[in-house]
């Protein structure tokens, strides 16, 4: 039987008026990747922070690993074993690439020694061990999206949230950032990517959610979802073949 390593049910969240998530049912079974797409402002990210402890959900519950960690915080949501992306890339310019991994390595060790053999073994994951003692300043951008995923596998996550790291991304690097999220798929972490570039999102999961002005509208492998109906008129177009 496949062991869910994380389950929403029922998940919402309201900001006065407006209902960015409606009652999202998803979950994620035990090494699966999964899509979590829909247009801009459909509430995927929303449902990230909510995942992550970033928000407190106005209804529902989040079960990692069969534990409700609804009501935690976000470092504490991170400790469990949940790591996250953020859109927007912020490292911390100033210091190395080393340094900037070795902050997520300290999730669980207070040992500068154990947080720079953590993130030394992520780097040489992510191939980034070449430009370890590059200030993260002085990177580009795929390489800050790489060192952004870098900063996230060092807290030692058993389910990674991936939002939006091919963005902004060209076909090559596309490709090489597809083979990444692979890699570490195949290392036994589970994943869960919101994605615009769906011919990458489509190649990397078994399963899709949809989500659109906060409902969930489509589930499936990504075949099913994008035969959908309701898929091409919310998010993918009438041109869509």
């Amino acid at each position: 039987m496949e062991h869910k390593v994380l389950e929403t049910r029922a998940l919402t969240m309201r900001f006065g008026g407006l209902t960015a998530v409606d009652h999202l049912d998803l979950y994620v079974t035990e090494g699966e990747a999964v899509g979590l797409i829909g247009p801009n402002g459909a509430g995927k990210t929303t449902a990230f922070n909510m995942i992550s402890g970033a928000y407190k959900p106005t209804e529902g519950s989040v079960i990692f690993q069969g534990e409700d960690i609804t009501r935690l915080s976000a470092p504490e949501v991170c400790k469990k074993g949940i790591g996250r992306t953020f859109q927007v890339v912020r490292p911390f310019g100033a210091l190395t690439v080393l340094e900037n991994v070795m902050v997520g390595g300290f999730v669980h060790t207070g040992k500068t020694a154990e947080a720079r053999s953590i993130a030394e073994g992520v780097l040489r994951l992510v191939g980034m061990d070449h430009i370890a003692n590059r200030k993260a300043k002085d990177l580009t951008l795929p390489q800050r999206k790489r060192l952004e995923i870098a900063k996230a596998l060092a807290t030692g996550p058993k389910l990674l949230l991936l939002d939006e790291v091919l963005a902004g991304l060209n076909p090559t690097e596309i490709e090489e950032a597809v083979g990444l999220i692979r890699k570490i798929n195949a290392t036994g972490i589970s994943v869960l990517m919101i994605e615009h570039v769906l011919q990458a999102t489509m190649a990397i999961c078994s399963r899709i959610y949809v989500l659109d002005y906060g409902k969930l509208i489509a589930a499936g492998t990504p075949q099913e979802v994008t035969s959908n109906p309701d898929v091409i008129k919310a998010y993918l177009g009438d041109d869509y073949e």
